[in-house]
């Protein structure tokens, strides 16, 4: 499998136009992530980067791509998808595109939000004074590409399209899915600069790895994460677009909600489903597999709780045991000992296989253990609190 060109683009909308970011990456067959440049970049510039890709791509883009009903059906009375109003848009100026959300703004007493945005409290609605413009220029954007490019722009109809995957994504609702600082991260005016840096070196600190990506070269870049939380934005939204490149499925879809509709209208905004929180008593969150695949390396693989329930009824002989391990602590390729279920119930617990893909376990998460024989997998301890988890053989 070739590698697949990953863009993440922190967008501005700002008069000047110097404050767009973009973030550009490989996807390798093995599912590494490689920085190639991180860099500003002028909104027309990045349009025409856009039209030119030939390769496979995913662009995860950090603005709204489109407006709730209120203002949708406002602006064209007769849409039904996104790419009416876009059409609307881009024969206007910012000027009129101001005085519509006012009017929307007026009417409804405060800013609607759209119906895929009210799962994420950090969102603001696109009607925001300072999220106007960046709307507006995003969408005329979004007009070019959807009429002069095959692009494919979730959840719209994109039937006979085989161009880049847009993506709409944002950076904090990223962080947030794998408990991270998802707010006070960026330098904006009346916050704290140093608890912000704080933030960024916290977030830093944990970026590998928590995606299931590995990051192959983000440390030759951090200096400049930690000082340019712009530029940090667009390299998180490039990690969005790469997960989707790997598996669509790690995003919630408005299908699940029954919204199709309305997104097709509103537009979407695609976070990842989040991990199960490191925080309180053993309950049951994710559940994952670890087996040996045809190719004899290890792979992962989610398992639901019945298959699981199937899982664990199959006891077999052998001692329960309970392990504890030192964190930070790291044990290389090795094969599972035997058939067997391990319930990780206090500390962090990491695994990696031999293509990147790596899990983290939090006190809860269940790793179903059958790679017997093959290359095997990689466990680390992660953190500073002792590993504790109980270990049950299967038949």
């Amino acid at each position: 499998m070739a590698a697949t060109k990953i863009i993440g683009v922190d967008f501005s909308g700002a008069k000047h136009d110097q404050n767009t970011w973009i973030a550009e990456c490989q996807l390798t067959a093995a599912g590494a992530l490689v920085l190639d440049y991180v860099r500003p970049i002028r909104r027309d510039a990045l349009c025409e980067l856009i039209m030119g890709i030939v390769s496979p791509a995913v662009v995860g883009m950090d603005f709204p791509f489109g407006v709730p009903t209120e203002l949708a059906t406002s602006l064209d009375s007769q849409a039904k998808a996104m790419p009416e109003v876009w059409r609307r848009v881009n024969s206007k100026d910012l000027g009129w595109f101001k005085s519509k959300c006012k009017e929307v703004v007026d009417k409804n007493g405060g800013q609607p939000k759209r119906r895929g945005d009210e799962r994420y409290t950090e969102s603001i609605s696109p009607l925001n004074i300072r999220m106007i413009p960046m709307t507006f220029h995003g969408m005329q954007m979004l007009h070019k590409l959807w009429t002069e490019t095959n692009c494919q722009v979730p959840p719209l109809d994109c039937a006979g399209r085989n161009g880049p995957v847009l993506l709409e994504v944002m950076p904090g609702a990223a962080l947030r899915s794998r408990h991270l600082p998802y707010q006070e991260y960026k330098n904006n005016k009346g916050g704290d600069p140093l608890q912000n840096l704080r933030n960024r070196q916290e977030i830093l600190a944990n970026l590998w790895g928590i995606f299931g990506i590995a990051l192959l070269n983000f440390q030759d870049y951090r200096d400049l994460f930690v000082f340019n939380d712009d530029a940090l934005d667009s390299f998180i939204a490039a990690i969005a677009a790469a997960m989707w490149a790997k598996n669509p499925r790690q995003f919630h879809h408005p299908e699940e909600d029954k919204d199709l509709e309305v997104a097709q209208l509103e537009g979407w905004l695609y976070a990842p489903k989040p991990q199960p929180t490191p925080q309180g008593g053993p309950t049951m969150g994710q559940i994952v597999r670890v087996y040996t695949g045809s190719d004899g390396e290890s792979h992962f693989e989610e398992l639901t709780p019945d298959q699981f329930a199937d899982i664990a009824n199959n006891v077999g002989t052998g001692d329960i045991i309970v392990n504890r391990r030192e964190s930070p602590s790291f044990s290389d390729y090795h094969n599972a000992p035997r058939k067997q279920y391990v319930v990780n119930l206090n500390g962090i617990a990491e695994f990696e296989v031999a293509d990147g893909a790596k899990v983290r376990m939090f006190p809860g998460d269940v790793l179903v253990a059958e790679d017997l024989t093959g290359h095997g997998h990689i466990a680390r301890s992660i953190g500073d609190e002792f590993r504790v988890s109980l270990a049950v053989p299967l038949a």
